[in-house]
């Protein structure tokens, strides 16, 4: 079995990943772009799939991180690629992902 730390880590990897994609970008470039919101929904379906894979106990002990809306956004994108808001996607890579940054940071 993969240490969960592993798992933080693909998450800390993925959103960097993300902020480096969106770098320079304001909302209209970024959903123009269609190679670059690929590589976003990418990454945030990797980072799902990561939080998927933290062992419940230690999801509880971090109760700060919304660890269902991370993985209901996974599955969002999975089950409804064509209903996905890039409104809501440029609000989660702008707004949500900086602070779950900082708190993935703090688990040990």
């Amino acid at each position: 079995m993969r240490d969960y730390k592993l798992f933080i880590l693909d998450i800390e990897e993925a959103i960097n990943k993300i902020f480096d994609y969106i770098n320079g970008l304001d909302f209209t470039s970024f959903k123009n772009d269609p190679k670059t919101y690929d590589s976003v929904l990418h990454n945030i379906l990797i980072i799902g799939e990561a939080a998927n894979k933290i062992p419940r106990e230690v999801q509880l002990k971090y109760p700060a991180i919304d660890w269902a809306g991370i993985i209901g956004m996974r599955n969002i994108i999975v089950h409804g690629y064509f209903s996905i808001d890039v409104d809501i996607v440029w609000k989660t890579v702008t707004e949500s992902l900086p602070e779950l940054l900082e708190k993935i940071k703090r688990i040990q």
